[in-house]
């Protein structure tokens, strides 16, 4: 391989590439369902800004003035359309959406300018991050990791120019060590980090980078040609079959970027493909593509806001209509923002002067915008009290969320495990659960203090507390593996007479029922021979959607947002997990305690107490909705009288949010 400077010229196949991985992003954010791996169309733009930054750079003078030369091209390319996009969104933003959703995208509006919203996201993102799909800018991740490729790949070139046949060999030891990054991070569960960053995603832009050295295709076209399918059916076989719990972008990513690197280097070989891929309506998105991903995510944020999310999947204009419009915001933009400041290909005039004061306006004005969202909490003097009410229910995320982050030390101890109850009472109780554990935390610990007794929390997100049984993802897996085995020597070094245990059951029991009821068996018997006292509580009812944020928009916008799920339904989806878990109880003389017959009683299960609701997300309790449910349960929770709270109905006729 060597770094020779590639030809000027222009690929026309490329913008067919670019169609490709803008619809299926688009579809992908239009009806995850439809096309649940779309969101691969990224990782294809990804090889195909490494092709052409390499190409690029390959062909310039590598010394500080092409390298200046080769920033200011990617500014007039990027810039223009990039932050007329941030401006709008900052806008609607502020004129539309509840003060929690404008307080949420305050820190990535601040960031995206500078290119750093990827940050944001990997730092606000866990396992309770619901608020993303109201984000409009959650898009924006991508464009911060090209261009902090964009700022730091041309380094490699400037250090290498007096030795410019190590280029190459550089470039593919940059790679390998990127996608070895990639590949441990997601193997031990630090998804989120290889996401979002680009020590992760390096490797992808290298993938294409690695082409403009690749050796031409041989003569015979039939070779072309099969590698040009190969690779389409790479890229759409990704999109079809992988989804939301493909563990990513480790080795799933390389068949996408894979694909996509065939696509670029034989798509231009005669034929079918060929003609496909330059056809005039796909090359026409392909240049809109840039534009078109823009626009596309803040369109589909703001036309549904007002109604419960999924509100429009069973209407079949839903898609084509966000792709149309899509398509015509990317191409008005194309022409009207985009166009003007970029230089034509072939073309000796020089493009329009980059308005730099634009720019620099444009930036502060996101920035001063996310400032003040954040620092008025969201801009709340939009809205009436009661708005604001409801939807501030989400901050009641109870007093022991953050133990979710504490782990149990592996040779027994407490450690720095929560503490429930009464301060100087000694501890008679342990509980164990997942984050629905530590939701209903709040009211154990609201009646351990009444009753003067304490006990010890140990929980774990999306991980059951079970004795063996994987977490439900994969960021979770090597917490839950601690936690669990740590649940023998806690029980040991606490010598508890009762545990308390509650979780999300039947989200577990659903996913593996054989492996579920055979470990449920063993901790159970594990208990029994410890003489421990085991209460279980089924798990609450939960909602169709986010109950204070739905209810908030209901009030706000008079949409009618059907929230609360029929009591038949949860017994019909439940029955089989609650039979269970009841049946293991009562064969060891221990405690099942049922929580949705007090909430399903009647028609519709209750989602409102004393006018707030009941749960902060879609099926946590809030600090006050669980010692509500805790109180109704009191006795049978901790072994002594508590009386039921009252039953102050306040807006229970309105969980449907009429």
């Amino acid at each position: 391989m060597t770094a020779t400077p590639a030809p000027r010229i222009y690929i026309d196949h490329l913008d067919g590439i670019r169609c490709l991985a803008v619809t299926l992003v688009v579809l992908f954010h239009a009806k995850q369902s439809l096309l649940p791996g779309g969101f691969i169309g990224v990782d294809v733009f990804f090889v195909l800004s490494g092709y052409l930054m390499t190409r690029i750079l390959c062909g310039k003078t590598l010394d500080l003035d092409g390298l200046k030369a080769f920033f200011a091209s990617r500014g007039r390319r990027i810039l223009p359309a990039y932050l007329a996009t941030l401006a709008v969104c900052a806008v609607v933003s502020a004129l539309l959406m509840l003060p929690v959703h404008v307080k949420g995208i305050a820190a990535s509006l601040a960031a995206a300018p500078l290119f750093l919203s990827n940050f944001v996201f990997w730092k606000t993102t866990d396992y309770f991050s619901q608020d993303l799909a109201y984000n409009p800018l959650l898009h924006t991740w991508s464009l911060a990791v090209e261009w902090q490729f964009y700022m730091l790949y041309p380094l490699l070139f400037l250090v290498l120019r007096k030795h410019r046949r190590l280029i190459p060999w550089a470039i593919v030891l940059c790679g390998l060590l990127s996608y070895a990054v990639a590949h441990v991070f997601v193997a031990r569960s630090h998804t989120i980090f290889s996401f979002y960053l680009l020590p992760t995603r390096m490797w992808e832009f290298i993938a294409g980078g690695l082409l403009v050295f690749a050796p031409a295709l041989p003569a015979n076209r039939w070779v072309g040609r099969v590698l040009g399918w190969s690779g389409g059916l790479l890229v759409l076989g990704s999109a079809v079959f992988y989804s939301s719990k493909t563990p990513f972008p480790g080795a799933a990513a390389l068949l996408p970027c894979l694909g996509a690197a065939l696509l670029i280097h034989a798509g231009g070989a005669p034929g079918m493909l060929n003609r496909l891929l330059t056809w005039r309506p796909i090359d026409r998105i392909g240049k809109y593509s840039y534009s078109i991903y823009l626009w596309h995510w803040p369109l589909i944020v703001f036309s549904g806001y007002a109604f419960a999310p999924g509100h429009f999947d069973d209407q079949l204009w839903y898609v084509p209509a966000i792709a149309g419009v899509s398509v015509l915001l990317g191409y008005l933009s194309w022409k009207y923002i985009e166009a003007p400041f970029r230089r034509p290909p072939g073309e000796a005039r020089p493009a329009p002067r980059w308005p730099r004061p634009a720019v620099a306006g444009l930036t502060s004005f996101c920035i001063a915008m996310g400032a003040w969202m954040f620092a008025s909490e969201g801009l709340p003097f939009r809205f009436s009290p009661e708005v604001a009410a409801l939807s501030n229910a989400y901050k009641d995320a109870g007093e022991f969320r953050d133990c979710l982050s504490r782990s149990p030390p592996n040779g027994g101890g407490t450690g720095n495990l929560c503490r429930l109850g009464a301060p100087a009472a000694p501890v008679t109780f342990l509980m164990l659960g997942d984050s629905h554990g530590a939701a209903l935390a709040d009211g154990v610990s609201h009646l351990a203090t009444t009753e003067g007794l304490a006990g010890v929390l140990s929980v774990s997100d999306a991980c059951a507390p079970l004795l063996d049984f994987p977490g439900n993802y994969l960021p979770s897996r090597a917490r839950c593996e601690k936690a669990q085995r740590a649940i023998p020597h806690l029980v040991d070094s606490l010598r508890p007479t009762r545990v308390v245990l509650h979780a999300a059951w039947g989200g577990y029991h659903r996913r593996d029922p054989a492996r579920f009821e055979r470990v449920l068996a063993q901790t159970l018997d594990a208990f029994a021979a410890r003489g421990v006292q085991v209460v279980i509580v089924g798990d609450t009812p939960g909602a169709r959607d986010n109950v204070p944020i739905n209810l908030a928009k209901a009030a706000a916008f008079g949409t009618r947002i059907d929230l609360a799920w029929p009591a038949h339904e949860v017994r019909l989806r439940e029955d089989a997990t609650e039979r269970l878990l009841r049946e293991q109880a009562a064969r060891r003389s221990f405690t099942y305690v049922d929580i949705d017959d007090r909430l399903c009683e009647g028609g519709e299960c209750r989602l409102v107490a004393a006018g707030l609701p009941l749960y902060w997300d879609q099926s946590h309790l809030t600090g006050r909705g669980s010692r509500w449910v805790a109180a109704l349960v009191g006795p049978e929770l901790l072994g002594r009288g508590a009386a039921p709270p009252a039953t102050g109905l306040g807006l229970a006729a309105a969980v449907r949010a009429d």
